[in-house]
């Protein structure tokens, strides 16, 4: 914490501004962000509120400069006092009224910051355009001005200022590059800024820049590098080199050989077991088949017998003889079937038990059969 606190004093030091804040008329409340100001307040755009009894609030805007105290006077009826409470369009147009007055007293800083409020109240891209002029009359400011210059060709491409935006932008450009040099620790190195590939020697718009440095063999190095307008600013960085650390090459594995498998035995030929087994098969439809249909011609046979003892006239004489030779042709081919699956089905059990492999086994306790399927 001792450290810290003594980092802060530090900064402190350098970046902080004594401000010391009036209102005409007197009498007035005066805040900055909202606090009562007691001590020094840390360089940048400020805003100052002042709020009088019966309720009239202004708002100022102040540049604070690092190192260099700063005396500001929030007048109610002045030009660069803001009523907050006013509609959108009327804000708008209040800070650019205060934008003209810090312009006529050479205030580049709050000019450009009221501009921007002006935009805030109301996106009108003549706001940011006029922004960015602001801004150019500073030389020092003339990164934020090229910034506002982008903004406003973005934000109104078609409007009749884009010419002279990119124009003035341009000579800004040349007037207020710096120079970023890396000095490489090794030939094979390779310099990154901001994550982007870059030369050894580069222009710059001034800002503080990422500079990385890689190589072969050494762990990246980097740090940040602020440029300065027309400044010449040179960056070297260590690299630590990367340990090696050696592997010892892994053990031969010992070769095992393996023992020979035996040969695979030629898988026999079931081509007529297969037949007889299918001619069997349709043996035993057909014959199941015939069987059934002389079955239904003998109880037919029968039925009609029945009516014919009841009929003098024999009219059922050509039908009983119909029913009967049916049986007799529907019986001849069911023997025939099942003669026929018996002789199938008989084949096949041989041709199955006759192959090459063993199919009968011994063993003490019984007698089994094997087979291949």
């Amino acid at each position: 914490c001792g450290e810290v606190e003594a980092a802060r004093s530090a900064a402190a030091r350098r970046c902080a501004v004594a401000l010391r804040a009036t209102a005409a008329p007197r009498g007035a409340r005066i805040t900055f962000d909202g606090v009562p100001i007691a001590g020094p307040v840390w360089a940048g755009v400020r805003r100052v509120t002042a709020r009088w009894a019966d309720g009239t609030t202004r708002v100022r805007t102040v540049c604070l400069s690092p190192g260099k105290p700063a005396e500001l006077v929030v007048d109610r009826s002045a030009r660069t006092a803001v009523d907050p409470t006013l509609p959108d369009e009327q804000r708008a147009l209040a800070h650019q009224e205060a934008a003209f007055g810090h312009v006529e007293a050479g205030a580049a800083c709050e000019a450009a910051a009221e501009f921007a409020a002006a935009y805030a109240a109301r996106a009108e891209p003549a706001f940011v355009y006029n922004e960015a002029m602001a801004h150019a009359l500073d030389p020092d400011r003339c990164a934020e001005a090229i910034g506002a210059f982008d903004r406003f060709v973005l934000a109104c491409p078609d409007c009749p200022q884009v010419w002279a935006a990119r124009t003035r932008r341009g000579e800004l450009v040349g007037a207020c590059q710096g120079v970023l040099v890396v000095e490489l620790p090794t030939p094979d190195a390779s310099v990154w800024v901001d994550g982007e590939p870059s030369p050894t020697r580069s222009e710059r718009l001034p800002g503080t820049y990422r500079v990385t440095v890689q190589a072969p063999g050494y762990h990246p190095a980097e740090m940040p590098a602020p440029v300065e307008r027309g400044q010449t600013r040179t960056v070297e960085l260590a690299m630590m080199p990367v340990a090696v650390v050696e592997t010892p090459p892994p053990e031969p594995l010992a070769r095992t050989r393996l023992p020979a498998l035996p040969p695979e035995p030629p898988a026999p030929d079931r081509t007529w077991l297969i037949v007889s087994a299918g001619v069997g098969a349709a043996g035993l439809v057909a014959g199941g088949a015939f069987t059934l249909l002389a079955r239904e011609d003998q109880n037919t046979f029968y039925a009609t017998e029945a009516k014919a003892r009841r009929d003098p006239d024999n009219s059922y004489r050509e039908a009983l003889q119909g029913h009967l030779d049916a049986f007799f042709v529907d019986r001849a081919l069911a023997v025939t079937g099942w003669a026929i699956a018996g002789a199938g089905l008989t084949t096949a059990a041989l041709l199955w038990l006759l192959e090459d492999e063993p199919r009968v086994q011994v063993s003490p306790s019984g007698v089994g059969v094997g087979g291949v399927f």
